[in-house]
């Protein structure tokens, strides 16, 4: 029995719905939302049995009166439809949307295959993505290549993120003052333009970047910029280079600027508590901060640890009241 099989089946009863949860609890889902070549909207669930494969549970057929595809997603004409495969033929059941709205759709897909209920993939489509207005708190956002004002729309209609991952090229224009992608409390880009100002932009918690492309003026400026002249509200930063840069001039330059100071964190070992654990394998030795460089920011007075090589730049920023109570 494959997932569209078992969603179906769970419509008929709460006693169906039941065994069927029963028959899924040993197995690891996910959820997302893509479109098809039609313009359809398609809510699928992929599995960790049958290698991994993606079952399209959901179509959403939108039309307007004259047969034409509209300009927005939801409409009041709009039909669910759910494809299967029986007997080596293709079937639909259709499913009128009044009987079974959306966010009834997600939570129930979510309660069979134990999703969370606020997680999703979103395949990097705007009328997909504004599907899920306010029911996603954690995303993995997919494209080849992303645009700024998609990311925009999906953001803006999911405020309340606490995690993305953001696959593909990111533009720019997003990492950008009051863009929402700049808020997400743990952020992790896949690829970026170069020299994209993280260290002045960025307001969450916690970001990764892999595959950064950044000059040496890109780093050591905005570094300098931001220990001189501003409040820094993230806890840490790693960012990896594509491209290797002049390690013992960017120090030469924080030299000049008398930047560093002598003073010591509390501890070797910086306290990562993000939820990006979950997502990224660390390599062993990354928060020991006993080779660091430290900085003291000047408008707050907080204590920061830099791990600079050819190959990555990290940054993480120690609590004041940790340095508080260490010192007493």
């Amino acid at each position: 029995m494959g997932p569209t099989e078992a969603f179906l089946l769970s419509l008929c009863s709460k006693r169906t719905f039941r065994c069927v949860k029963a028959v899924w609890k040993k197995y690891r889902c996910e959820t997302g939302v893509d479109v098809d070549g039609n313009g359809n909207i398609l809510y699928y669930v992929t599995t960790d049995v049958f290698n991994g494969q993606r079952y399209n549970i959901l179509r959403l057929k939108e039309q307007n009166a004259d047969g034409d595809k509209p300009d927005k997603v939801m409409k009041s004409s709009s039909s669910v439809e759910v494809p299967f495969d029986f007997d080596n033929k293709q079937f639909v059941c259709r499913v009128k949307k009044e009987d079974l709205p959306l966010h009834e759709i997600h939570n129930r897909l979510c309660e069979l295959f134990r999703i969370e209920k606020d997680a999703v993939q979103i395949n990097g489509n705007r009328m997909a993505a504004s599907l899920m207005t306010g029911m996603v708190t954690k995303s993995r956002y997919t494209s080849d290549s992303h645009s700024a004002a998609d990311l925009n729309a999906f953001f803006t209609s999911n405020p309340a993120h606490t995690l993305s991952i953001i696959d593909g090229l990111c533009p720019p224009e997003v990492i950008r003052p009051f863009h929402p992608v700049c808020y997400v409390e743990n952020l992790m880009l896949s690829d970026t333009k170069p020299d994209m100002l993280f260290f002045l932009n960025f307001k969450g918690k916690h970001l990764i970047v892999k595959n950064a492309e950044f000059t040496k003026g890109g780093i050591t400026y905005p570094f300098a910029f931001m220990i001189e002249k501003m409040k820094i509200p993230f806890e840490s930063m790693i960012i990896i280079l594509k491209n290797r840069i002049e390690v013992d001039w960017v120090l030469d330059q924080w030299r000049e600027d008398n930047l560093f100071t002598s003073e010591k964190p509390p501890a070797n070992i910086f306290g990562y508590n993000s939820e990006m654990q979950k997502y990224h394998q660390f390599a062993p030795g990354t928060f020991d901060c006993s080779e660091a460089h430290h900085f003291r920011s000047k408008v707050e007075n907080k204590l920061v640890s830099v791990k600079l090589t050819r190959d990555y730049f990290m940054m993480f920023v120690w609590k004041n009241d940790e340095l508080t109570s260490a010192s007493s």
